[in-house]
């Protein structure tokens, strides 16, 4: 149960929530600068930035802290004198082959 719970406050601190800041502070700062009359006032833009500011610096603290906890899976390229298309699985040490003309994708799944 840990590892689950580890992997979902590393993905909602460091890509959902920055993404999320990002779109929606980005679109208010356009919309602001667009408008004939301006929407918001010189404070308020300012909290925008601090706030777009402090959700990257959390996510690179978060990222930094929690840097034994993967998000994505192992990958592996091997380029090799072959043609043809294929996938294949193992099970057993959780792995899937995607061979594609001249190279094989190794993708390592975690336990």
């Amino acid at each position: 149960m840990k590892k689950p719970l580890k992997y979902f406050v590393k993905l909602l601190f460091v890509i959902i929530l920055p993404v999320i800041v990002s779109i929606v502070a980005i679109g208010l700062l356009i919309s602001n600068y667009s408008s004939v009359i301006p929407l918001f006032t010189p404070f308020e833009i300012g909290f925008i930035i601090t706030l777009f500011t402090c959700t990257l610096l959390n996510a690179i603290f978060y990222s930094s802290i929690m840097s034994q906890t993967k998000l994505l899976p192992g990958l592996k390229f091997e380029f090799m004198p072959m043609i043809g298309l294929g996938i294949g699985i193992d099970v057993r040490v959780q792995t899937l082959i995607i061979m594609i003309p001249l190279c094989a994708i190794e993708i390592r799944f975690k336990k």
